[in-house]
Parts: structure tokens; sequence; C-alpha cells
């Protein structure tokens, strides 16, 4: 991978913190022979700052830079500083797995990080987890957007790439505070409020269940009603407190003509919710209807609607309408 830099802008930036590890040692210093190496690899970073446009590893003077912090980093394996110099210029010339490497262990030997080893190693981590997903390495991926969440938590990019990984996973506990943090970041992102919907209905109610409901509402919206009540009756039967689903399966199997099935949707709407007057509603049309036929009980309440509002004419062929459908 290559970046891009107006090096000369950037030069004296970069070389103040190439240099600075050294302000940041403890009493302890490198050995002359390490401090020499780190000292020579500085400044052929320096130079290759001064010298390329563009920075990859291809470059004499960043392989010669590399090679001066590796020997730095052999000859001291217990100092941090060659491991943020390499760190650091892995990171410039867009080696991100050996940046984050590097980074890792230095973290492992100072502990906290200043900010910008923070901005370089969550840089990296963003870069190998988006990497490994591309590749179909989703745990790997989730791994390495959790680094990058612990370095900058505040940095939406992952936020987001957090919660889609937990979702995809198919761990909504998980997912749920990173949809939320981003809902309430940007409440105006509909993919956002979207997914946050999914997933506390998978949190409360379980993923096969939750999965299979949100399939029917989509089959119900495109007017596919025999494959939405197939979803919805997924979706209850997978969770048999399911609410909503249970909502929907009486309502689509009402729209489809099967009262007997709509009934007992119905019935056990009411016996999650009893103050549900909707509930009641359906539930005694579903009955009438599985017990006079769908046509008559239509037909009869149409002509209940008309008398009411006094359309007597009307009302009289909707009721000679629903005895034709049924004479009993």
């Amino acid at each position: 991978m290559i970046k891009f830099f107006n090096s000369r802008a950037f030069l004296s930036v970069i070389l103040t913190l190439i240099l600075g590890v050294f302000v940041a040692a403890s009493a302890q210093q490198l050995s002359p022979e390490a401090g020499e190496a780190l000292r020579k690899g500085q400044a052929a970073a320096a130079r290759a700052l001064n010298s390329y446009v563009s920075h990859n590893i291809d470059q004499p003077l960043w392989r010669e830079a590399i090679s001066y912090g590796q020997t730095a980093q052999r000859l001291a394996p217990e100092r941090p500083e060659p491991l943020r110099f390499l760190g650091q210029v892995y990171s410039l010339t867009g080696w991100y797995i050996r940046a984050y490497q590097s980074y890792e262990a230095y973290q492992k030997l100072v502990g906290n990080l200043d900010a910008q080893a923070k901005i370089q190693f969550a840089e990296a981590s963003r870069k190998l987890g988006y990497a490994s997903y591309s590749s179909g390495n989703a745990q790997a991926a989730l791994d390495y957007y959790t680094k990058a969440y612990e370095l900058q938590p505040d940095n939406m990019e992952v936020v987001v790439w957090l919660g889609r990984l937990y979702f995809e996973q198919g761990n909504p506990t998980a997912a749920l505070p990173f949809w939320r943090e981003a809902v309430e970041r940007e409440p105006e992102n509909e993919g956002y409020q979207y997914y946050l919907e999914q997933v506390r209905y998978q949190a409360r109610y379980g993923v096969a269940a939750s999965n299979a409901y949100f399939r029917g509402l989509a089959a119900y919206e495109e007017g596919r009603k025999d494959e939405a009540l197939a979803a919805f009756r997924e979706a209850v039967e997978a969770n048999t407190d399911y609410l909503d689903a249970f909502v929907w399966a009486g309502r689509t199997s009402l729209e489809l003509g099967q009262p007997g099935l709509a009934a007992t949707y119905w019935q056990r709407v009411l016996s999650l919710d009893p103050t549900d007057e909707r509930a009641a509603f359906f539930y005694n049309l579903a009955q009438d209807q599985a017990r006079w036929g769908v046509a008559a009980v239509n037909a009869f309440r149409e002509g209940l609607t008309q008398y009411e509002a006094n359309n007597r004419t009307a009302a009289l062929a909707s009721f000679a309408r629903a005895t034709s459908f049924n004479a009993g």
C-alpha cells in the first residue's frame, strides 16, 4: 500500500516524533550499539521523507531505515525506542501488519500510549480489520476493530464496524451499545436506526425469531403475503412470547382468508396483553368468520356500518348479500 504526504511540509513534524522517542526514555539508555543503529535509522527516515513524494517499503531509504531499526531492536529487545521507531516507519510506508505488531509490542513495554502512537496504532488496526473482513475472516476483523476502539473510542467508523460485526455474528447483546451510540451521535441516519431496531428485537426475542419477523415485514410490504405469513409463523414458533410477531401473523392470516388460524394468533395476543382492544376486535372477527364464512361476515359488518350511517338502502343490500353467503 502507498501513502501520500507533502514530505517537506510534514518533515519537521515527523522528525520531531521520531526523535522524540528519546525524550520519553527512562534513565536506562540504549546501549551504544543500539543507539547508533537507531540514530542511523532516523537519519535514513529523514532523508526518505525529504526525498520521496509517496512512501512505500520498496524505496531504498525506507528499507535502510527499517534495517537499522530492526538492528536496534535486536540489540535492545527490552527497550521501547526501536519498537516505536519501527511502528512509525511501518505506518508511514503502509506496512500495517508490521506497524500493528510493533505498536503492540511497544504498548506491552510502556503501558500507556501517547496521542501519536494511538493514532498510528489505531490506523493499522482499522486497515487490518477491513482487510480481514474483505477476505472473509470476520473474527480477525472483530479483534482488530476492538483494538481500534480501545485506542480511539470516539472514532465513528470503528463504532459502526463493531456494531455491524457483532450483528453479523449473531451477538445482538454486544452489538446493541455500538448501534445505540451510532444513533445517538447521528440520529438522522436511517441505516443506523434500522440496525438499532434489529438488534433490540434480537436481544429481546432471539436472533432466529427476530430475523424471521423482519423477513416477514419485508415480504408483507412487497405484497408477498403468503411468504410473510410463513415468516411470521416461523417467528412465533421460535419465540412464543413475540407479541409483535403474533399481531402480524394474525393480521396477515385474516387478510389471506384464514380466520381459524388468525383466531389462534389473536387469542395469543390477548393472553400476552389482555388490555389490547384491537386484538379483542380482530379475535371476535376471526371467530365470526370461521363460524359463518368470511364473505358473509364481511358483508354483514358492511351492512352495520351503512346502517349506523343512516344509509338504510345500502345496509339492506349488504344484509341480503350476507344471508346469500350463509343462510344459517
